[in-house]
């Protein structure tokens, strides 16, 4: 390269010009025919007047990608030292934005290979993501060298300030919303609680009880709909308290200023937080309490000296907020549990601590999950609260069964087996690539471990002899969460009431109690325009908030590897996410809102390396 400084101009050309070329070529097979028995000279023939048309259809897309990714690669990608860890992941997220690009088009992963043409189509794809991936990585990178290098800022009142901004925004959406917007989970909860239908552990019965003797309490001060709207405030409250936490600790780290500016900016503005602070749903609950668990958390390991000032206030916020998580989701022990064995563990390893401040994180995190199961306990024994299903774990093979089904003729004899489990008759109708609720709504609740353990050898049958089948359903309901291309437009636009005739407690989308309501349209077409917007698109989009969340990590651990205590809730979300996948945000709201905290601790790393 420096024998030659005529190549520093064309190699970022070409490959600026190849990943253009990954952005127009179209998956689909009907855009090609099929090559297989032509000459390789007929292939590349055919391929070149493919590419042709679909650049002068898109002209204007691809100059833009063009130029977009010229400038990055001469500025991030040639003459920088390469990385093992980087180049992997650039080509594993460029392999999972073809995956989710073939399931968007063509609901199968199998048109990838269908043919020699579709196997040249997606090495074109592929090699032209991968140098964009890398750039991507690096440009971060270099991002976090230029935020280090600027002045510190702090409000005159670091946690009010923020928190009254906040709320200040959002309020015209609660008033709209008026009393709350809700989704099915939330209305199921309130038929549980007021015994309109059997109270179970498939919700969690901490977040059931909690919104229920709000709404008591409500019907007992003379309105029901002003009891769940103390449930909206109290959750906007606690989002915006802790949202407003978060910043200030960024200021007593002496953070950049326009790190604190941005983050303010989208706490406040970006319409996804103040859509679920005024959305009454059990995973905003839950996810309120394990941000400010990872706020904690960060400031054990990397600041310890603020987590044990003012007599151990940081222990306190760290050991309740983890027993609230517990109780607003079933999933909240999954990602406190761990994290709090490892903190303990990270804890006890510190010598130079007192070595009463050494056993009080882990003894306090213990008593944390001990007291929260208890109070799950004495709940489930006060409503009687029956058992969850198993089905909730089956997600992924009730959806390659229901596919098995639908695409190949099975033998009559594993029909009978799996009708023994799910409702063999109708699965293959009711099948949505995107979501498991249909599939998993035939469970037979009554299906014996035997019948289980009979269908899980079907299912690992299928596994083998039809593969590809197999594979689309996964990838029909994963492909979005290493990808930034899905668009996710799960804004719950509708309110409970309670129905006069018979008690009971129902959905009522178009309904309000606030003559605001009339505004709920344009509220949710905003939301909608803001999905489509190149920047707010991205920034809101859940692929794009993994994929963040990982590269950080990876540039944490590169720099310190005890970094992955503050890393580890969000990466067992992710993990819960893959093994009980869905494409909701609302379901990694852990991830997502820990992004801008992920941020901040590597920002931190860069300002004042630990030894």
């Amino acid at each position: 390269m420096k024998k030659h400084p005529w190549l520093r101009t064309l190699l970022p050309v070409l490959a600026a010009f190849w990943t253009a070329l990954a952005f127009s070529v179209e998956i689909p097979i009907p855009l090609m025919a099929d090559m297989n028995g032509r000459t390789l000279s007929e292939q590349l023939t055919r391929m070149l007047m493919v590419v042709f048309h679909a650049v002068e259809d898109n002209h204007l897309q691809t100059l833009l990608v063009m130029a977009a990714a010229w400038w990055s690669y001469r500025r991030f990608l040639f003459g920088q030292r390469r990385r093992m860890g980087e180049t992997v992941l650039a080509c594993l997220f460029a392999l999972c934005m073809l995956w989710s690009m073939a399931v968007q088009a063509t609901d199968s992963i199998s048109v990838l290979w269908a043919n020699s043409t579709q196997l040249l189509k997606a090495a074109v794809i592929w090699t032209g993501l991968v140098p964009l991936w890398l750039s991507v990585i690096r440009a971060i990178d270099a991002g976090f060298d230029w935020l280090k290098k600027q002045k510190p800022f702090a409000f005159r009142h670091p946690l009010l300030t923020p928190m009254l901004i906040m709320l200040a925004v959002w309020a015209p959406q609660a008033v709209i919303r008026y009393p709350g917007a809700v989704i099915f989970d939330t209305v199921h909860q309130l038929q549980e609680f007021f015994g309109d239908l059997p109270f179970t552990a498939m919700n969690p019965p901490g977040h059931t009880a909690l919104i229920g003797w709000f709404v008591q309490l409500g019907d007992w001060l003379g309105c029901a709909h002003f009891g769940f709207f103390m449930v909206t405030l109290l959750q906007m409250i606690a989002l915006s308290w802790i949202l407003a936490w978060l910043l200030c600790v960024l200021q007593r780290l002496k953070m950049p200023g326009p790190l604190i500016w941005a983050m303010l900016a989208c706490n406040a503005l970006l319409p996804t937080y103040a859509a679920y602070a005024t959305t009454v749903l059990k995973d905003s609950a839950c996810t309120i309490c394990v941000l400010l668990f990872m706020v904690q958390t960060a400031l054990l390991v990397i600041r310890p000296e603020i987590f044990w000032e003012k007599k151990g206030r940081g222990l306190v916020l760290w050991a309740v907020s983890g027993a609230l998580a517990i109780l607003m989701r079933k999933n909240g022990i999954g990602m406190i549990a761990p994290t709090v064995a490892a903190a303990g563990i990270y804890a006890l390893c510190r010598r130079e601590w007192k070595p009463v401040r050494r056993w009080l994180p882990l003894v306090s995190g213990l008593l944390a999950i001990i007291i929260a199961n208890g109070s799950l306990a004495w709940i489930t024994a006060q409503y009687d609260v029956g058992g969850g299903s198993v089905r909730e774990l089956l997600s992924i093979p009730f959806q390659q069964t229901a596919r098995v089904l639908r695409e190949h003729e099975v033998p009559q004899e594993e029909i009978d087996i799996i009708n023994e489990v799910l409702d063999a008759s109708v699965i293959s109708e009711v099948y949505t690539s995107h979501i498991s609720d249909d599939v998993k709504n035939t469970f037979r609740e009554d299906a014996t471990t035997q019948e289980l353990l009979a269908y899980a050898k079907v299912w690992a049958s299928h596994l083998i002899r039809y593969p590809s089948a197999s594979l689309d359903a996964l990838l029909g309901m994963t492909h979005t969460i290493f990808s930034p291309t899905g668009v996710h437009d799960d804004f719950y636009d509708v309110k409970v009431m309670q129905s006069f005739g018979g008690g009971k407690w129902r959905m009522d989308e178009w309904l309000y109690a606030c003559p605001l309501s009339e505004y709920r349209m344009p509220l949710k077409w905003l939301y909608m325009l803001s999905l489509k917007l190149p920047v707010t698109g991205l920034m809101m989009n859940l692929g794009a908030n993994v994929i963040a969340t990982i590269v950080l990590a990876y540039l944490s651990f590169r720099r310190n590897r005890r970094l992955w205590i503050v890393w580890l809730p969000a990466l067992l979300c992710l993990g819960m996410l893959l093994f009980s996948p869905i494409t909701c945000i609302r379901y990694a709201l852990p991830v997502y809102y820990a992004v801008p905290l992920l941020a901040a601790v590597l920002c931190h790393e860069r300002m004042y390396p630990s030894k």
